[in-house]
């Protein structure tokens, strides 16, 4: 075993409020932690020292059921970000780890605060134009409001963030963890998840290509927008209007493609309707969270349109980690590796106008798909995506900071 004293320390000081999106990290350096390849510290507030506890599960469920009672605030945009600093040998270097589905959003704050500002969502360029969503630009902007007064409200104009120019060598790439892996940290629920995570890899693989898309339409375009708030999907619709279709729109026609491409294909889209307004939910089609990764690893690849500005979804990791390789749409989101042959881009979807989108193109590759096998992708799993290799990855860029 490493001298301890030798060993860097890690030391989490922010859990953030959205735990679920930094789980995967947690768990890798908790088994960092396990493999004696560092030392693990936890310097969080008590209520989040709650969740780093095996015996705490229920004390969260009720957490979590009073505040759907009595209702709570919109989620604060400004406390998403998971903290904490590594100190290693006479070096003390400090990060963050933004969960942003927008990849167009940062905290310009902490961009000048941390050494190093680890991004989920990692847009591919940084350019003076913004970021492009279909044929249109929308510009870098600030997780908090534009008026201070704001706060607490679900929606207002944001500042723009002109740090992301100014401190773009602190801005790297990370990858995106599965949707949930319990409702806490403790490492015994998250091995516990992560081992039924695992156990899809049993699973024989006899299809060809799956979706699994949760519904047919963006949200209700905001109306008579000036001044939107790029971090609400409605305003950013109701902005552009018809110069722009929601991705949810190509991933119905997706859907309805593969229904027709016969044996071996499995469309399903939860919703046909609005993405939130909750009716014209199909039930049936409906796949229990527990069971989910077994479905994915049935099929050779699972199909994917990019998310809410162009954000790659967790549908990435739910699929690599049982064998299942990705077909999407063009990516304009970066994970901290390139992908392999475990990613095939099949054309220009995203926002898009629907009758830009060249849907024959995107069907004949649909068709033609290359073979991959399961054991090629579970090992580049193995190689990068893993959470002991993100952690490790994550520990390296923070030591060797310039």
């Amino acid at each position: 075993m490493s001298n301890r004293k030798s060993l860097p320390l890690v030391v989490i000081t922010d859990l953030s409020n959205r735990i679920q999106y930094y789980q995967w990290f947690v768990y890798g350096l908790q088994s960092l932690a396990n493999e004696g390849k560092i030392k693990l510290e936890f310097a969080v507030p008590f209520s989040q020292r709650l969740l780093l506890s095996n015996h705490t599960t229920f004390v969260v469920r009720c957490q979590n059921k009073i505040k759907r009672i009595v209702g709570g605030h919109a989620e604060q945009k400004t406390k998403a970000y998971f903290r904490g600093y590594v100190r290693f040998g006479t070096q003390t270097h400090s990060f963050c780890i933004d969960s942003a589905d927008s990849p167009n959003m940062f905290n310009g704050k902490l961009l000048k605060d941390v050494d190093i500002y680890f991004k989920l969502q990692c847009p591919k360029e940084i350019s003076e134009k913004g970021f492009l969503i279909g044929n249109q630009y929308i510009p870098f902007f600030d997780s908090e409001f534009e008026n201070p007064a704001d706060e607490g409200k679900v929606k207002a104009k944001r500042k723009l963030c002109p740090e992301v120019y100014t401190c773009e060598k602190k801005i790297k790439p990370l990858m995106i963890g599965p949707r949930s892996m319990g409702r806490t940290c403790s490492f015994k629920e998250l091995d516990a998840a992560y081992n039924n995570l695992l156990s899809a890899r049993s699973v024989k693989q006899t299809g060809k290509a799956m979706c699994y898309f949760g519904n047919a339409a963006g949200p209700v375009p905001t109306e008579h927008v000036t001044e939107p708030d790029w971090d609400w999907e409605s305003d950013i619709l109701g902005y552009f209007g018809n110069k722009i279709n929601h991705p949810n729109e190509k991933r119905a026609k997706i859907a309805d493609i593969m229904d027709g491409l016969g044996e071996g294909y499995d469309a399903r889209v939860i919703n046909r309707g609005n993405s939130d307004i909750g009716i014209n939910t199909n039930e049936e089609l409906v796949i229990p969270l527990k069971d989910f990764s077994k479905h994915v690893a049935k099929f050779q690849y699972n199909v994917n349109v990019s998310g809410y500005r162009m954000s790659i979804p967790a549908r990435f990791i739910d699929s690599f980690v049982c064998g299942t390789a990705i077909a999407t749409d063009n990516l304009q989101v970066k994970w901290y590796h390139p992908f392999g042959d475990e990613v095939t881009e099949i054309g220009e979807m995203g926002y898009l106008p629907y009758d830009e989108v060249n849907f024959s193109e995107v069907t004949d590759k649909l068709k033609h798909l290359k073979p991959v096998s399961k054991e090629y992708v579970i090992e580049q799993y193995e190689k990068y995506w893993a959470p002991a290799k993100v952690a490790q990855y994550i520990l390296n860029t923070i030591i060797n900071v310039k």
